[in-house]
């Protein structure tokens, strides 16, 4: 084996392969984080599988399994008991309700700054130390002629060795007094919002009520149409039999034959798409109260009548006035309008200035011993303690 630079070459070989399995470590690490390396085709991210998984062998917890409500299969919901259902088991209501603790959670907090407040800190610390203090020798020869200092020996000397104990507390109190309405916008915009997440709790109930309402009259309006696309297709079959009845006894023509059984084809095909569109609105109304699709549900009839009389033009007019006043989302959206004036006044408050009281209050306690030192001995001094301490600023003389 020949030496490669001074090293063996399986030692050269070996290092080579570490450091390409570093390489590609590195290359593989620096992969994940990548975006999908082309826009024309789908690609499945290397943590995909794990995230797959996860959501594979998810199972409700004990607080989410209070939320889902007892479904009866032997029972059946009209639209009252469907819509009480999606009330209390839609996720939506969950996270409005949220929302809206959060923003009432937000006023309370921009209350709190009318208050005083307070921050205490405490510090301490200790430190040893060693000083020597040698005496020192020149040795008796010619000085130098080369600009070196002379040799110098050390023949004896001493230690101080000094000890250091520091408590340090420290009290800071600040009231703001006149900010000149900063505070009161910053306020009045967080009761603004307030407002926005309260009419958005009540929009998202009024938008599960609609959904399944609308939903529950789609389910009703399949179902009519399974009925008369399963009548016309009784029809078509007493049809196609007649037809074939006199076909037999030389009564009809073939072509009338094939007619009445290219109507009965066709009448099975509606109703066959009548029941396609029957499990779709039943699926998206299971869907609009929070159910799971796999639930067995069973859904009342659409009632014989729905209840509305004939409005007028004038009534007409009247409900459009009331709504434009009550909905949901045009309040939220004069909330909005009032919270960013209130946000204008806030900026416009930060250029005058403000009235502060503030105070502060420092304690410091400072103890520095000195022992076992050759420098003290003579004088028989132990201990030398020297505390100092601080009030507002002002110091006290140390004492020892």
């Amino acid at each position: 084996m020949k030496p490669l630079w001074g090293l063996p070459q399986a030692v050269v070989q070996t290092s080579f392969i570490v450091v390409a399995e570093s390489l590609v470590i590195v290359g593989i690490a620096y992969a994940r984080d990548e975006p999908p390396p082309s826009p024309v085709r789908p690609w499945a991210p290397p943590a995909l599988p794990r995230y797959e998984g996860e959501l594979r062998q998810y199972q409700p917890t004990e607080a989410e399994r209070r939320y889902l409500p007892a479904i009866d299969p032997r029972k059946t919901y009209n639209l009252a008991e469907l819509i009480d259902i999606a009330q209390r088991s839609n996720p939506e209501t969950r996270v409005a309700w949220e929302r809206a603790r959060m923003a009432a959670a937000a006023v309370g907090l921009t209350e709190s700054a009318y208050y005083p407040y307070i921050v205490a800190a405490a510090v301490g610390g200790y430190d040893r130390a060693f000083i020597p203090f040698p005496t020192l020798r020149v040795k008796q020869q010619p000085p130098p002629t080369n600009g070196n200092l002379p040799n110098v020996e050390i023949v004896g000397g001493g230690t101080l060795i000094t000890e250091s104990l520091l408590a340090r507390g420290e009290l800071n109190a600040k009231w703001l007094l006149i900010d000149f309405g900063e505070r009161s916008a910053i306020r009045a915009a967080a009761r603004e919002k307030l407002m926005m997440a309260n009419v958005g709790f009540n929009g998202t109930h009024q938008k599960i009520v609609f959904d399944v309402t609308d939903r529950f009259y789609q389910l009703g309006t399949a179902r009519q149409k399974v009925m008369v696309t399963q009548s016309a297709l009784d029809a078509a079959k007493t049809v196609e039999q007649a037809a074939q009845a006199r076909f037999d006894t030389g009564l009809a023509t073939k072509p009338e034959l094939l007619q009445a059984q290219q109507q009965s084809a066709q009448s099975n095909f509606d109703l066959q798409a009548s029941l396609g569109a029957e499990s779709d609105a039943r699926v998206a109304l299971i869907e609009s109260i929070g159910l799971l699709p796999t639930v067995q549900l069973k859904v009342a009839d659409l009632p014989p009548k729905s209840g509305l009389s004939s409005q007028s033009e004038d009534s007409v007019g009247e409900l459009i006035t009331k709504a434009l006043a009550q909905r949901p989302d045009l309040v939220a959206k004069l909330a909005n309008a009032r919270s960013k004036d209130y946000e204008i006044r806030r900026i416009r408050a930060e250029y005058y200035p403000k009235v502060t009281l503030d105070t502060h209050f420092t304690e410091t306690d400072l103890q520095v011993s000195v022992a076992k030192s050759d420098y003290y001995e003579r004088a028989d001094l132990r201990r030398v303690c020297a505390p100092a301490q601080t009030r507002h600023g002002r110091g006290r003389p140390a004492s020892s």
